[in-house]
């Protein structure tokens, strides 16, 4: 009776086993599915559009646009830190912004108040960062150590 025990038991490890490999293979196949046939497509649908329009002159506009941080920006009594506080620019135009730092030996930085469009590292006084914007919006950022200091981007279609 033992050796029928074991026997079954054998076998039934043996279905377990073909079950779970069936099981495996089918959730394989249907993660590759959904990613060939409906991830794929609906990201191209969303992006495709936006890297189209984001070649030529959206990607190198014939014109810049500068955002100047002034002497003094450190110190949070001071109004003017961000100039101009809102800036204007038009995709394909002048959708590249440069931001320099006038502050001499003060850190800056330009973060976006939400998302990660704008995410500079700390820029020093004489140093400057640039970001070109590739879609329409407004984009509303401030400075992290200074966070008194903040500024706009509106971004208009071209």
């Amino acid at each position: 009776m033992k050796l029928g025990a074991v026997g079954q038991k054998t076998e039934t490890s043996s279905r377990t086993l073909a079950v779970f490999s069936f099981v495996f293979i089918l959730v394989i196949a249907g993660g590759f599915v959904y990613f060939q046939f409906i991830y794929l497509p609906s990201v191209a649908k969303r992006g495709g559009s936006e890297d189209h329009e984001s070649s030529g002159k959206i990607l190198q506009p014939p014109q810049t646009s500068e955002a100047k941080i002034l002497e003094g920006s450190a110190d949070p009594l001071k109004t003017e830190n961000f100039v101009p506080k809102n800036l204007v620019v038009v995709l394909g135009l002048n959708n590249t912004v440069i931001w320099s730092n006038n502050d001499a030996g003060i850190f800056h930085t330009v973060t976006s108040d939400s998302g990660s469009e704008l995410n500079s590292p700390l820029f020093q006084g004489g140093q400057t960062w640039t970001h070109t914007f590739k879609k329409p919006g407004v984009f509303a950022y401030h400075c992290t150590p200074h966070p008194w200091m903040k500024g706009v981007v509106t971004v208009a279609s071209g």
